[in-house]
């Protein structure tokens, strides 16, 4: 049984394509996971924009718009993607140290899923300019007491 080159360089070639693909797709549903968590519902399709879902991760860290000019320079550019992980990580509850491995190869598919599917101490956040909903009072707690103000005492008259 011979072995044909160009048959074996196409299935590589059609493997590579499929792992791309998947990858890809992944990465974007992450990105919409993390957008819909955070409240960014309007920009979330940018995830599934090469170049857009850039914007769309310095929009989820708060950061303003002309950081995309940081990360065009060589070296600074990983240091302006762990910042925008580390803050995307707080802001979702979860430990900053899960934004720096947002960064590393492979491990990045584990700790991009836990951003995006994981459960913080901030599971939700509540949409941009929407109010939190009001937290009801905790019946342990002791009232307050209001204490007399400080220093000299209101003249009478």
């Amino acid at each position: 049984m011979e072995s044909n080159p160009e048959a074996m360089g196409a299935m590589g070639g059609m493997i590579t394509l499929f792992l791309l693909v998947g990858f890809w797709v992944f990465m974007s549903l992450t990105f919409v996971g993390i957008a819909n968590k955070l409240g960014h519902t309007e920009h979330a399709w940018w995830g599934w924009v090469p170049i857009m879902n850039t914007f769309l991760i310095i929009e989820m860290a708060g950061k303003p718009m002309h950081w995309f000019i940081f990360l065009l320079i060589p070296i600074v550019n990983i240091i302006v993607f762990t910042m925008l992980w580390m803050e995307i990580a707080k802001r979702r509850g979860f430990s900053p140290f899960v934004g720096v491995l947002c960064i590393l190869p492979f491990v990045q598919f584990i700790s991009m899923g836990m951003l995006a599917w994981g459960v913080g101490s901030t599971p939700n956040r509540f949409p941009a300019g929407s109010q939190p909903s009001p937290v009801a009072p905790n019946p342990m707690q002791q009232p307050r007491v209001p204490q007399p103000p400080m220093g000299p005492p209101p003249p009478r008259g």
